[in-house]
């Protein structure tokens, strides 16, 4: 995976092979997508301005939301995902983990 489009593309068909949805919007200069379950959330985010690409799971209760943990981060000059971010983790095993956090326990099965 080298794309944007294609890190996006993988975070939702990841979240519906769990059986999330995932929600998009598209702030000015930003793109996020995100999953929720049980008053927990995961969000992809893109800031196109500083061409930084973010994978965070919220910390803390909905209703008391401690902050954001990142999962994955890295920057992508140009839309292009290094193959793996500054710790050496992958884009794609982050996403899975993140995955796992919001939906322990389901089956995955590939579509």
């Amino acid at each position: 995976m080298t794309q944007l489009a294609d890190a996006f593309e993988h975070f939702a068909r990841t979240a519906k092979i769990s059986g999330l949805t995932t929600a998009e919007e598209t702030p000015q200069g930003t793109r996020l997508s995100r999953v929720e379950r049980d008053g927990a959330e995961l969000r992809l985010r893109w800031e196109a301005e500083d061409e930084f690409l973010s994978l965070q799971i919220s910390h803390g209760p909905a209703s008391q939301r401690a902050g954001w943990l990142d999962l994955y981060s890295a920057k992508c000059p140009h839309g292009q995902l290094p193959e793996s971010a500054d710790a050496g983790v992958s884009f794609e095993s982050s996403v899975e983990y993140g995955i796992e956090l919001m939906a322990p326990n389901t089956r995955r099965r590939e579509q």
